[in-house]
């Protein structure tokens, strides 16, 4: 009767009264909806034709079963406390009363009104209303001002008509209600008894508290306001953040206009259901920027209740992994435990594992395979033993338990339940935090230490519950166990067993698990300032110490280097063998003939070796940059060379007009270096050779060129036709012509053209006709047409 808002849905059915006491629900938000599509489903209140449908059999208080029908003089009525459902028919336990039977007579009602006069906000989800026989007043109820804008569009209402025989609504309803009388009318846009439908034009889909303009609710309001301000809502559409409904809570970051970055928000809170927090409750984990049950896959608890990308593989127990779908920890699935530290999931042990199963055939876990929980330090479900091993006296498999996380629990009450099992005396001493859940244990007739623990330091977050002190309920342990202050060794907080190495917590000092009074230097073990953990010894010294660390050795167990023990003294120090000091060398040791000279010609060799090093490399360094230098120099003055050669080649660019001498470029035969020959023809032969254009001094530029030289014997009309050809190169330009550079008019005419490096076009098809294709041959046969049809038009001209 208390319930204000459901997140998930809800469904009304099988109920054999007249109605729910739900009329606080305001409402329902939908986060996961009966069959993908509704939020509200009220379907089968009704008996049917048969009287007694329902209602198979009665147990009485001292739960002697009785059988329908009744007696007829049973004249009394039953109260219905639950309903079960069973495979076959439903069974109702009621509270009886004094009669004459010892039981009260049978009304069997139905559900005949809803009364959910205070439901005014759907925000996802459907609504199905049907087959309830005597179900009055659901069709006088607005459905669609219930639902959100969204939720109108994308779901669907459902509603059966009534019986005939209901009743209207009160006059004041204007026709919408829950119920008879004026208190079950509908709250719909505006508060009860208004007889107008609607909020303001102004309002839009928001909800109001009157029917003027200044009466709208805030857009994040759902089910009403008091005021136009989003602190004045009833209800919180999205977000409630310290009493505003926002539609989210304040992020980690956010960006700062002045430097430019993203910041820390210094409003920042975390998500947690409906509410902005500023920290997550105990028994959840914080995941970026909300409160999580669990981590999502491929992150995991950093002990801390921080969810943290994984660097190592976890158990997976509730979500996700390999034990996902195990109700029981059993020698078939034990081994998948091995290495884990952090379970995410429960731990439970039912009563059969250790015996086996001839049922199923399943074989009992083994003693040794238990060893595998040696290792695990956190479980963020709960722990349930329900049978243990004969043999073994303790749970000691978990000495490595911190925590409990509790971020499932067990009827969503305790963290840890172990129950049923006389053979157990103790022993969970490393559990230190129990952040959600209570604690049960129960009929260990030989358990006598678990009323010496200080349960309110490791339960964290109790839940109240009926039977539990500050979440703890031990029950039928053994009795005869003594005065509880003597069960514990002296030096012990609390304790899992009789001696120091049980103890829950020390009063004075530990080590390596055990309680002590103080950290005796003769055991070779010492402790810090302000710790009570007692730490060994350093490991150079010899027997004892006052203190952590190599400085606090008695005694040395190599060399003491000026109060610190060292198995190695410095290159600039040599060991004493007989006071065991590390000492200095002298400063002419060099003279020396003893080992004294070894050891300070290896320093000087040291010292001298890593001062050639620095040389070395300073050497080198000055080299590099020297020569990159050199380099960006070079390549600055061949491309100003470069820059100049472009200026000297752009005469023979044709103009389009016809051809002259003067735009040849006419070079010297001394700018002119031959070599090989590349081929020959009628007129002369062609070589492959530079051009070195007479720039500039110290700016020399090598052009790779073909050089086209006129045999001598050739006649006059050989040397004019070698002319008209220059002429025509150089009044065409091609992407697909080989250019014309200039031409040399020494003893020898010679064109100067373009070097093409792969040679003619027939012998390289000639070369390589076995990777030449009818796409290469057809893409070259389109280029050499382009060039001819320019030649052409050139001659035309």
């Amino acid at each position: 009767q208390d319930i204000e808002e459901v997140t998930g849905y809800v469904i009304i059915s099988l109920n054999f009264v007249p109605y729910l006491p739900l009329e606080k629900l305001r409402i329902i938000r939908g986060r996961e909806l009966f069959r993908e599509k509704y939020a509200l489903v009220i379907s089968l209140n009704n008996n049917g034709q048969d009287e007694n449908q329902g209602l198979k059999e009665l147990r009485l208080k001292n739960n002697f079963p009785i059988k329908f029908p009744l007696p007829s003089n049973t004249n009394q009525y039953v109260t219905l406390i639950s309903v079960s459902i069973s495979a076959s028919y439903f069974r109702q336990i009621m509270a009886i009363s004094d009669s004459p039977y010892g039981l009260e007579k049978l009304n069997n009602p139905q559900l005949s009104h809803l009364r959910l006069k205070s439901l005014t906000e759907i925000v996802s989800g459907g609504v199905i209303v049907r087959r309830n026989h005597q179900l009055c007043f659901t069709d006088t109820i607005n459905w669609s001002d219930i639902l959100h804008k969204a939720t109108r569009e994308a779901y669907d209402i459902e509603v059966e008509p009534p019986p005939t025989t209901c009743e209207g609504c009160d006059a004041s309803c204007n026709g919408s209600c829950w119920g008879q009388g004026p208190t079950m009318c509908q709250r719909r846009k505006l508060p009860p008894f208004s007889h107008r439908p609607y909020c303001a034009s102004k309002c839009g889909n928001s909800r109001c508290k009157g029917p003027e303009r200044e009466d709208c609710c805030a857009p994040e309001c759902a089910s009403g306001c008091t005021g136009p301000s989003d602190r004045d809502c009833i209800t919180c559409l999205h977000v409630n953040n310290s009493g505003s409904c926002e539609y989210a809570c304040p992020s980690a970051h956010m960006y700062d206009p002045q430097t430019e970055r993203n910041i820390r928000n210094p409003f920042f809170k975390y998500h947690y259901n409906d509410h902005c927090v500023d920290e997550c409750p105990s028994n959840l984990l914080v995941e970026e920027n909300g409160c999580v049950k669990s981590c999502r896959k491929q992150f995991h608890d950093d002990g801390t209740g921080v969810c943290v990308p994984c660097t190592e593989e976890l158990c997976s127990g509730n979500k996700g992994g390999p034990l996902a779908s195990i109700k029981t920890i059993n020698s078939t699935n034990i081994h998948l435990f091995e290495g884990c530290n952090t379970v995410v999931g429960n731990v439970v042990f039912q009563s059969y594992v250790f015996a086996g199963d001839n049922h199923t055939g399943l074989a009992p876990i083994n003693i040794s395979q238990l060893e595998v929980f040696r290792t695990v330090k956190t479980i963020t479900g709960y722990l349930k033993i329900m049978s243990w091993p004969r043999n073994l006296t303790d749970f000691s498999i978990f000495e490595n338990l911190e925590t409990i996380t509790g971020i499932r629990l067990y009827k969503d009450l305790a963290a840890i339940v172990i129950q049923d099992i006389p053979s157990i005396s103790g022993d969970i001493k490393s559990l230190k935090s129990i952040r959600h859940g209570n604690v049960y244990i129960g009929y260990l007739t030989n358990l006598c230490y678990d009323r010496t623990i200080n349960w309110t330091l490791i339960i964290e977050g109790p839940k109240v519950y009926r039977g539990f002190v500050n979440g703890l309920l031990l029950r039928k342990n053994k009795k005869t166990c003594g005065n509880v202050s003597e069960l514990c060794h002296a030096e012990c907080n609390g304790c899992w067993g009789p001696g120091a190495d049980s103890c829950h917590e020390c009063l004075h000092f530990s080590f390596n698990g055990t309680c002590l009074p103080k950290c005796h230097k003769e055991m070779g073990i010492a402790t810090a300032v302000g710790e009570t953990e007692c730490l060994s010894c350093d490991s150079e010294c010899e027997g004892t110490c006052h203190g952590a660390g190599p400085r606090n050795c008695t005694k040395c167990r190599r060399y003491n280097n000026n109060g610190t023990c060292t198995s190695l003294c410095p290159r600039t120090k040599y060991p004493d063998h007989f006071s065991k000091e590390c000492l200095p060398c002298h400063e002419n040791c060099a003279l020396h003939g003893n080992e004294r000279k070894e050891d300070c010609m290896h320093a000087l060799r040291y010292t001298s070796t890593v001062g050639m090093l620095v040389v070395t490399c300073i050497f080198i360094l000055i080299l590099f940059f020297g020569c990159r230098h050199r380099r960006k120099v070079l390549k600055r003055k061949q491309q100003r060379s470069i820059w100049k050669l472009a200026r000297l080649m752009e005469p023979m660019t044709p103009s389009g007009v016809a051809p002259n001498q003067a735009q040849l470029r006419i070079v010297k035969e001394a700018e002119l270096r031959i070599g090989k020959i590349l081929g020959s023809g009628a007129f002369g032969t062609v070589h492959k050779g530079y051009w070195i254009p007479d720039l500039a001094p110290r700016e020399r530029v090598k052009v790779p060129v073909a050089i086209k030289v006129l045999r001598d014997e050739s006649s006059q009309v050989a040397s004019n036709e070698i002319l008209d050809e220059a002429f025509v190169m150089a009044s065409c330009e091609h992407p697909n012509l080989v250019r014309l550079l200039g031409i040399s008019l020494s003893q020898r005419i010679m064109l100067i053209t373009q070097l093409m490096p792969l040679g003619n076009l027939l012998e390289y098809v000639r070369d390589n006709k076995d990777n030449i294709g009818s796409q290469h041959m057809l893409n070259w046969s389109l280029q050499i047409a382009k060039v001819g049809g320019i030649i052409s038009l050139s001659i035309t001209e």
